[in-house]
Formats: structure tokens, sequence, C-alpha cells
């Protein structure tokens, strides 16, 4: 799926969010649907000029 770029944006997401979790198991990772979109959230911290969420009080 990665090497060919194939998949919607859910699979990716998902297929990332699993990759950040084997090597980072502690780091806070969420999924975002918006309509029609998928992003992968991870609980890192803001950088100046970043565009960021808050969810359970945690950025």
């Amino acid at each position: 799926m990665l090497a060919d770029n194939r998949g919607d944006c859910d699979t990716k997401s998902v297929a990332f969010a699993a990759v950040a979790h084997l090597l980072f198991p502690r780091l806070p990772i969420t999924l975002i649907l918006v309509p029609r979109h998928a992003l992968l959230g991870l609980g890192l911290e803001p950088e100046p000029g970043d565009r960021y969420t808050l969810r359970e009080r945690r950025t």
C-alpha cells in the first residue's frame, strides 16, 4: 500500500498510526475525522506557527 501509494487517507492514517505506535508506544495518537478526510494527530509539543487541536487537555 505505501510503496505503491495506494489507499485512501483513512487507510494511510491508520497504517501510519500503527507504525508510530510500534516505534513510540507512549506517544498519544488520535485519528481526526473531518468530512471526507482523515488525519492523524500525534501528541507532540507544537512549534511556533504549528496548527494543533486540543483533546482531553492535550495538544
